[in-house]
């Protein structure tokens, strides 16, 4: 077979073994993929932001097609997009970090110069290098120191794992916590929809707790028992309860009393994790 295939002799086998091998029919196409990822949804980035930036494509050739003469997006908070400044500290802080040689500018304050060299002298092999597993450790300890100063408890190094980002965090948490349908995880109604569609790509159940909105959207203490109980009738085990604070998109900061007194009680009783 290799010495006919080497000598470019094809018998008529051979032909129809490749003529179905190298098939232009697409292997991996909406019929093939992972049946949760067409169930997740995340409509932040959907139809209509979708549909804004086809209408802005349009406006960008003929002005006069639409009776306005912008689109404003609001599907995402992004604030600079409409002129807010952004905060200088940590962008030159950053541009120090990457170019070790503006220690020696006169350009940036000395709070940004003793920021950064501060980060230079603990980064090993310099920006660029990979580094822990769990981060960085002198920014471990830091989120550790923390978290004593603010709750007045002993911070344990080994449970700190910093992430890229809420979301990654958010995305880590769930994988661990979801191992089919029967595990559930309880969402704010109203909540962003990173969580409903990473617990549809990991094939578990949403269970939503609604939130008060005539108190301000705070944690209403009836929704959650009503979640919880509806789930175990359903056959769905909570495994975790989603907090988000401030919230998003209502924007609401939970107040001690519904947070303190009401939710976490009620967290300990059932012993299920937090999200938030």
């Amino acid at each position: 077979y290799q010495r006919r295939v080497h000598g470019d002799i094809l018998t008529t086998e051979m032909k129809t073994f490749f003529s179905k091998s190298y098939s232009t029919t697409k292997s991996l196409n909406i019929k093939t993929i992972n049946p949760q990822l067409k169930q997740a949804e995340y409509a932040v980035r959907g139809a209509i932001p979708i549909r804004a930036a086809q209408i802005q494509k349009e406006m960008a050739q003929d002005p006069s097609k639409y009776p306005f003469k912008q689109l404003t997006f609001c599907n995402i908070g992004n604030p600079l997009t409409f002129g807010q400044k952004p905060l200088s500290f940590q962008r030159d802080v950053m541009s120090i970090i990457f170019a070790p040689q503006l220690l020696q500018s006169n350009h940036f304050n000395n709070d940004v110069k003793k920021r950064a060299k501060f980060y230079l002298d603990h980064i090993q092999g310099n920006i660029g290098a990979y580094s822990e597993s769990a981060g960085y450790n002198f920014c471990v300890e830091s989120v550790a120191r923390f978290i004593e100063k603010r709750d007045g408890v002993t911070a344990n190094r080994q449970n700190i794992i910093m992430t890229n980002g809420a979301s990654e965090g958010v995305n880590i948490s769930l994988t661990a916590m979801i191992s089919g349908p029967k595990d559930g995880i309880m969402i704010p109604i109203p909540q962003y929809p990173l969580y409903s569609a990473l617990i549809s790509l990991f094939n578990g159940s949403q269970i939503p707790y609604y939130l008060d909105e005539g108190n301000g959207w705070q944690i209403n203490l009836e929704q959650l028992e009503t979640g919880y109980e509806q789930s175990l009738e359903r056959g769905v085990k909570p495994r975790a309860m989603v907090i988000i604070n401030p919230g998003n998109p209502t924007g609401q900061v939970l107040r001690a009393v519904s947070y303190t007194h009401l939710t976490l009680p009620t967290i300990y009783s059932v012993q299920i994790s937090v999200v938030a």
